[in-house]
């Protein structure tokens, strides 16, 4: 067991949680590989009808480092997104999982059940969220447009523009120097930045913007290089960042890093949201992405072999993994408000003692 200390800015302080040192991937792996109990022993037979085979794990690349050093995690099957829920969906006598950004739709729905399989169940476990923090005293209100034109060149009359100061972007922000902490390249904070530039591409350039998709993406997402920006280092705090940088500097941080370092609290909005749990479920915070655990098995397979998904889904959904202490938290994934939390655990209750599949 270790001790972990956490800051809770949005009305909270300091605290201390204790914690199992297992990762919610960690919890997965054991039971797709390991698991001795007799509610997921017919799960571990590799050639069973139903069973949940470790070939049939799979992540989206981008969320292999959820399971970054878990017991087994080899023995996941790293997908490109867009594959991951087809991978689900293909025929197959095996149950499989899945942890993914991409919510299987009514017409995801259809092709699964053309292909003989049933979704038991696709459930919200968290969110990736990227949270602007400033010094001190020095929080305020940053639009995605603001954001992008700041971290993007301008071009006008034939010339590159580089704002310097807040107050080149708009009047009503300060005059002071335009200096930016971005997350690391490839990391999955800087995944969720860079859509809600493309967010905030699109409210400023609008119409102008080029109908092919990748030129549009381009676009949107060629940052600038100068000093104005700079990118996360390992082993350095945002807040050691913060403290050296100049009056106006804001860093762009995790859920994770967020909640480790008690000295980050100037928190700031974006779009005139701020990450709470509130804004993350009712999708209103612009810089968040959701993950999904899901499930598919064999249309055609008994009701009473749900019992294979049984420790799968408590291991997912145990306040030990989703709560605001749980390792959900641990990986940086900001956790689903406490009545949110509650309402999946009783529909999973419900789910073990009904037929059909849990929506």
């Amino acid at each position: 067991m270790e001790s972990c200390r956490f800051i809770f800015p949005w009305g909270g302080q300091n605290r201390t949680a204790v914690w199992g040192c297992s990762t919610v991937a960690g919890a997965l792996l054991a039971i797709l590989t390991n698991s001795p109990g007799p509610a997921v022993a017919q799960a571990s037979k590799p050639q069973a009808t139903g069973s949940i085979g470790s070939r049939a794990a799979l992540v989206d690349g981008p969320l292999r480092n959820l399971i970054t050093d878990s017991p087994g995690a080899s023995s996941w099957t790293a997908t490109e997104e867009a594959r991951t829920v087809g991978r689900l969906c293909e025929p197959g006598d095996d149950m499989r999982v899945a942890l993914t950004v991409t919510k299987i739709d009514q017409q995801g729905k259809a092709v699964c059940k053309q292909a003989g399989r049933t979704v038991l169940f696709q459930k919200m476990i968290g969110s990736v969220v990227v949270v602007p923090v400033a010094q001190a005293g020095s929080a305020f209100n940053l639009t995605s447009g603001q954001l992008f034109r700041a971290l993007t060149a301008q071009t006008g009359n034939g010339q590159t523009q580089r704002p310097a100061k807040w107050s080149d972007i708009d009047s009503t922000l300060s005059d002071s120097a335009i200096r930016i902490l971005l997350p690391a390249v490839g990391s999955l904070e800087d995944r969720v930045l860079v859509a809600t530039l493309q967010h905030g591409c699109v409210a400023v350039q609008g119409q102008s913007l080029p109908m092919d998709s990748a030129a549009r993406a381009q676009a949107c997402s060629a940052l600038r290089t100068d000093a104005a920006v700079a990118r996360a280092a390992q082993g350095r705090a945002a807040s050691d960042w913060l403290k050296t940088a100049p009056p106006g500097a804001v860093a762009f941080v995790g859920y994770g890093q967020l909640m480790a370092d008690g000295e980050l609290i100037g928190v700031m909005s974006i779009d005139g949201k701020l990450a709470t749990s509130a804004s993350l479920v009712g999708s209103e915070y612009a810089a968040a992405m959701p993950i999904y655990a899901a499930a598919t098995r064999p249309s055609g397979l008994s009701e009473s072999r749900r019992q294979a998904a049984v420790a799968l889904a408590d291991a997912l959904l145990s306040e030990s993994a989703i709560g605001p202490y749980g390792n959900v938290a641990r990986h940086g994934l900001a956790p689903l408000p406490a009545q949110e939390r509650i309402a999946v655990r009783n529909a999973f209750g419900q789910f073990l003692t009904r037929t059909g599949v849990w929506e």
